[in-house]
């Protein structure tokens, strides 16, 4: 049989023998030199073999970018999906970084698109200033006050550091008049027995004046 790796046989001799496979010809390989795409190879070092030249492809099945054979770097580490993972052997390469958490909202990553972290209380989205409305004696006013759509809470100061409660902004209606409609608006000033006694009195008085008056006009007819 002929050698399996360079084809020739060692039939008629010194070194005939009968195999499978293996070095027919007592190869003394080299090591394997990487060729620079993908594949390497190595080459007898038995003087006068003319045939002792084996290639092979660059292999690397624990997926550490390196040959297993030759120890060519087949490839470095990428992240074309940006998933912040080699999309070859796995390994994570960064973290997310970047962006601006609000109180409603986590960072987004600059990198990846994804949102990452934790909210920021202190960061509001969307802060609104309420300026101060007087209260009326038909509509409640309101003091001066920030409200963040964000967060959904009510601030006393600018930079929304001092919380409060929506009740906490209103103010109440001014105080209306207290006598009831169609009532009597003159002020009393006294108890009411008192102005009858005084009419009564009145009504005596001018009773007397008439009788006194009748009885002078009968003693000058009479004359």
């Amino acid at each position: 049989k002929s050698c399996a790796v360079c084809g020739l046989s060692s039939e008629g001799t010194a070194d005939e023998a009968t195999f499978f496979s293996g070095n027919a010809l007592d190869h003394d390989w080299g090591a394997w030199m990487p060729n620079g795409d993908g594949t390497h190879t190595r080459t007898c070092t038995v003087d006068g073999c003319s045939a002792g030249t084996q290639t092979e492809d660059c292999i690397d099945a624990n997926k550490d970018h390196k040959c297993d054979i030759c120890d060519y770097i087949i490839n470095e580490c990428a992240d074309d999906n940006k998933d912040h993972k080699c999309d070859y052997c796995g390994k994570k390469l960064t973290e997310h970084s970047g962006g601006k958490a609000t109180c409603k909202d986590k960072a987004k990553c600059e990198f990846c698109g994804e949102s990452y972290g934790e909210l920021n209380a202190n960061n509001h989205s969307d802060l609104k200033h309420f300026p101060a409305v007087a209260a009326t004696k038909t509509a409640e006013g309101n003091i001066e006050y920030w409200y963040c759509s964000g967060c959904k809470k009510y601030y006393k100061d600018a930079t929304a550091t001092q919380e409060i409660k929506q009740a906490d902004t209103v103010t109440a209606k001014l105080p209306g008049d207290t006598v009831k409609p169609g009532a009597d608006k003159s002020p009393q000033t006294g108890d009411n027995s008192n102005l009858l006694l005084w009419i009564a009195l009145l009504f005596i008085s001018g009773g007397a004046a008439i009788g006194t008056t009748v009885v002078s006009r009968k003693k000058k007819y009479n004359r």
